[in-house]
């Protein structure tokens, strides 16, 4: 069985996902129970997933619990709702999506804590020849630490404060071995489609900040040296020059094809040596071992954990609005560390950020406006309120008509705009995929 569509640790996922989503579920439904709870709401009866009922009992409280076979849904059946003002009625019904969305800076805050955070240092393992960092004087391993004099922690913040500054000229301060300095440098600015067809558009220095794994299917050149896509071959040409300096051409988004120096670490790239080895397909490029886990005060933590947090948030918002395509990255954390001496930690990470990712995608699915959801129940109660009086169904439906209309036509204007670009992208990677099985058959032949 080809051992790219298939591992034992797919296995395991399925489990981890289940669970990771009845979680979110079940924490979305505790906000509605724990608000009902605090304005004094009866509580029929609480239900947990759907399908065959698995165990069922009754709390001190005197809630009828179910617990059933398919972790999919949780409901909280509340008696006596109507009776209650309108601000406890709509805190009630809100109360879930605003747990779902407030445990994210939470979790974060507490992993910081007592953790880390995880963090790309600002070590250049990549100068892209030619461009403005070349130009510049900046080498393999120097460190920038500062851009006119606001301190750079890591790769976070070198994107918040030195990218955010666009094309201009700034003074970065760099550090190479025991010597600091400044140098004053100019990025270019770049708009172009990424390989998966994801607009993007930065300022562009001409430096290579991977640190996590790069994967060999993915370099297409060493020292000149064309590898045609040819994994056994650039794994050899690597292998030639461990601990050397060398420049490596990889798949680019943009047109032109710049090679770009490196240093090969072999003592971190041994994987390359050994066919067990989940890095036998991938290399580091620098001469370090995954990123890092970087200790900070509370309040430093408390800022950071609250700025990702809201970073989750805007993006997963987002995602309805951008399917053509689907930028992954933006539910990913791309500080995340991968270094092997951290395994246990690392998929502890991995699962809570997931598990913020499903909590705060349930919490905005529950708010769309729709009749059966958190949405639709706040829509009934301020229109409720506004008109003095129970909605009428033809009434009701047409007002959730026109909202679902606005919502869907916003979601197919904004996802019009990058369709062709989308297409356009996918038809160019599956002529290179035929181009090289064709070349491959030439070679062979």
């Amino acid at each position: 069985m080809n051992e790219e569509l298939f591992k034992p640790e797919y296995l395991l996922a399925l489990p981890v996902y289940a669970f990771i989503l009845l979680s979110a579920i079940f924490l979305h439904e505790m906000g509605h129970y724990l608000a009902a709870r605090i304005f004094g709401m009866p509580i029929k009866s609480a239900t947990i997933g759907q399908g065959r009922l698995l165990k069922s009992f009754k709390s001190k409280s005197g809630v009828d619990w179910h617990f059933r076979l398919w972790p999919l849904s949780a409901h909280v059946n509340l008696e006596d709702v109507e009776s209650r003002p309108f601000f406890q009625k709509i805190t009630t019904i809100l109360a879930g999506p605003l747990i779902n969305f407030m445990v994210v800076p939470v979790l974060f805050f507490a992993f910081y804590c007592t953790i880390g955070q995880p963090s790309t240092p600002n070590v250049v393992v990549g100068v892209e020849q030619g461009l403005t960092a070349d130009q510049a004087g900046i080498k393999v391993g120097d460190k920038i630490i500062a851009v006119n004099g606001i301190a750079l922690q890591n790769n976070d913040d070198m994107w918040r404060y030195a990218y955010e500054l666009g094309a201009s000229e700034n003074t970065y301060t760099i550090k190479r071995g025991d010597e600091t300095f400044d140098l004053d440098m100019k990025p270019t600015w770049a708009e172009y489609q990424d390989l998966r067809g994801v607009p993007r558009k930065n300022a562009r220095f001409g430096i290579v900040w991977q640190h996590a794994p790069f994967r060999l299917k993915d370099i297409i050149a060493v020292n000149g040296i064309d590898t045609g896509g040819d994994i056994k071959r650039t794994r050899a040409l690597l292998i030639q020059h461990f601990d050397q300096a060398i420049t490596i051409n990889t798949k680019a988004p943009l047109d032109e094809d710049i090679p770009f120096r490196v240093k090969l670490n072999g003592a971190i790239n041994q994987g390359l040596l050994d066919k067990d080895s989940k890095l036998y397909k991938a290399v580091y490029l620098g001469a370090i071992d995954g990123n890092i886990y970087a200790r900070a005060n509370p309040l430093e933590n408390a800022q950071k954990a609250w700025r990702y947090a809201s970073k989750l948030w805007i993006n997963i918002a987002k995602v309805p609005f951008q399917i053509f395509p689907i930028d992954k990255s933006m539910l990913k954390d791309s500080a995340a560390v991968t270094s092997r001496d951290t395994k246990i930690i690392n998929a502890i990470y991995a699962v809570m950020h997931l598990f913020c990712v499903a909590s705060i995608a349930i919490g905005l699915i529950n708010l769309i406006p729709f009749p059966k959801l958190d949405g639709g129940q706040c829509v009934d109660q301020i229109l409720k309120k506004m008109r003095g009086e129970k909605l009428t169904n033809k009434t009701r439906g047409n007002v959730f008509a026109a909202l679902l209309f606005m919502l869907y036509a916003g979601m197919f204007v904004s996802n019009m705009d990058n369709f062709y670009g989308f297409i356009d992208s996918r038809a160019k990677k599956v002529h290179q995929f035929i181009e090289q099985k064709i070349s491959n058959t030439d070679e062979k032949e």
